[in-house]
């Protein structure tokens, strides 16, 4: 029940949330960023907006009816792609970096990492040490 109440406040708000998400685009993705940044501990329904906004406007895709609430922290956004009905829950950490792919209907518990990367781009340093005989 409470899932579908959500869904018809998102189709309520659909004009303005499409606005803003217009507007965002325009803006540079810097100043989103920062934007980001500064609503990412903020509780409620207009900064949950605002971070759907700025979701919709700069990740690889974003379904409908996506919930981030406070504290998660998004890293390289442009590499996320999110499906329909996924809710991520409060103080997780992605660091998108090597893609991130969240398909329909998912729940992210509080506090989950997700990091994935490829390490064989990784950077190996080599230090050589000098031998020494006593």
């Amino acid at each position: 029940m409470t899932n579908q109440r959500n869904r018809d406040k998102l189709q309520k708000y659909q004009i303005a949330i499409n606005l803003i998400v217009k507007l965002m685009r325009l803006l540079p993705y810097r100043f989103s960023l920062v934007l980001y940044d500064f609503i990412i501990s903020w509780h409620g329904y207009i900064a949950r907006g605002l971070r759907y906004c700025i979701l919709r406007a700069w990740c690889k895709h974003c379904g409908y009816n996506v919930r981030i609430d406070s504290g998660v922290e998004l890293v390289h956004i442009k590499n996320i792609s999110l499906g329909n009905n996924v809710s991520i829950h409060s103080n997780c950490y992605f660091d998108a970096g090597g893609n991130i792919t969240i398909g329909n209907d998912v729940a992210i518990a509080h506090q989950t990492s997700i990091l994935p990367f490829n390490h064989s781009d990784r950077l190996v340093f080599h230090v050589h040490l000098p031998f020494y005989r006593g």
